[in-house]
């Protein structure tokens, strides 16, 4: 059986009615002038004498070659281009119909199919593959309106971002300062200057002088010492965090945190 190439380019009239396949010998019924193929036009008439699509009388002697009946019908049929009924086992022949008959017995031939499910193996990996590949591109393939969106939203991300970063800055301006620019952290502001320095444990903000930040601390341990009357309930505990968040973070310099170390010892005392 051959199988047309481009089916809706055959013409309905060169199908055979009971096979409804494109003969691959085709005869034609004299009286009625239906196309079938040579097999099956002989095995309907050995039980009915009738044409199968008009049902007109005929005999197997009204049936007679395409070729010998009608020569254009018969160009016309040769030149239809089709593909081998093993096509999808592997075998990649096209040509007219007309050669096929060439074509058709070597390839049906049983020893021919190894070679043909082989064929057909290589064929499914491939397609499998190309499946793969165009699934992989379907998610790099996006649509002008889905990439103006994802243009849109990182803007909008952006946006965000650079509207905390200037609360950021600007709380850090807001930072308790004396008229002389120095920072007015003391004995009752320690929780928030340690709060300050947590926030900013790694990366201090340019606009912070850690020297200043550093003299705020020594005043603070000296207040623990002196035991001023009025100090704050908890101040040697948070003294001792204080100092704990300066050790971990990476505000000063060498000399500070060996100061710092030796300032925790003092804070730790439990004498004050």
């Amino acid at each position: 059986m051959a199988i047309p190439l481009r089916s809706e380019e055959v013409p309905k009239d060169f199908i055979c009615a009971i096979c409804i396949s494109l003969p691959l010998v085709p005869c034609i019924v004299k009286r009625c002038s239906h196309v079938f193929c040579q097999g099956c036009i002989n095995a309907s008439l050995s039980h009915l004498q009738s044409c199968p699509v008009c049902r007109l009388y005929c005999t197997k002697a009204d049936v007679l070659p395409l070729e010998y009946e009608s020569s254009l019908s018969y160009r016309i049929w040769s030149n239809i281009a089709v593909k081998c009924e093993h096509h999808a086992e592997g075998c990649g022949w096209t040509g007219s119909i007309l050669d096929y008959r060439s074509h058709h017995n070597p390839c049906s031939r049983t020893e021919n199919a190894p070679q043909r499910n082989r064929d057909k193996e290589v064929i499914q990996k491939l397609k499998a593959e190309n499946e793969d590949v165009n699934q992989r591109l379907s998610f790099l393939t996006i649509t002008k309106e889905e990439l103006e969106t994802r243009v849109r939203r990182l803007i909008r991300e952006n946006r965000e971002l650079e509207e905390e970063r200037d609360k950021i800055k600007n709380s850090i301006e807001k930072l308790d300062c004396n008229e002389r620019g120095g920072y007015t952290y003391d004995r009752t502001s320690v929780v928030k200057l340690t709060k300050l320095i947590c926030q900013n444990l790694e990366n201090k903000p340019d606009s912070i002088d850690s020297n200043k930040i550093f003299h705020c601390v020594k005043n603070i341990l000296s207040d623990l010492v002196k035991r001023h009357s009025d100090n704050p309930t908890h101040l040697r505990m948070d003294v001792c965090m204080l100092l704990a968040v300066c050790n971990a973070s990476k505000w000063f310099t060498v000399n500070q945190r060996n100061r710092v170390e030796e300032m925790t010892i003092t804070a730790s005392n439990p004498t004050l």
